[in-house]
């Protein structure tokens, strides 16, 4: 949710909605978890389906009329929302790739 809301509100300008800014500190782009905590994830995981809504709400009502580009790490030209979109799909699926395989070791 953090690169999702980042990437799509942050770029536009706008006030980002649902993650906070301790959870982007926590999520941003070079961190990796040191602890688990339960309770976050459950948090998370019960904002997920919201945050993408809102996201999709949102971009209906035309909120999205500005963008900054930026280019990723991996040299990804992110121009508009659009294309932002699909970088975010790419990227969630590197996340549920790394995930499957760690799933596989236990």
């Amino acid at each position: 949710m953090v690169t999702e809301k980042t990437l799509t509100y942050g770029l536009s300008n706008l006030e980002i909605p649902i993650v906070t800014a301790k959870e982007i500190e926590m999520f941003r782009k070079g961190t990796f978890p040191i602890t688990y905590q339960k309770e976050l994830w459950y948090e998370i995981k019960s904002n997920f389906i919201l945050s993408l809504n809102r996201t999709l709400m949102d971009y209906q009502k035309g909120f999205f009329h500005s963008f900054t580009p930026y280019t990723t790490s991996i040299g990804v030209n992110l121009s508009d929302l659009e294309t932002t979109a699909q970088y975010i799909l790419y990227h969630e699926g590197i996340h549920a790739g790394v995930i499957q395989s760690i799933r596989k070791q236990f």
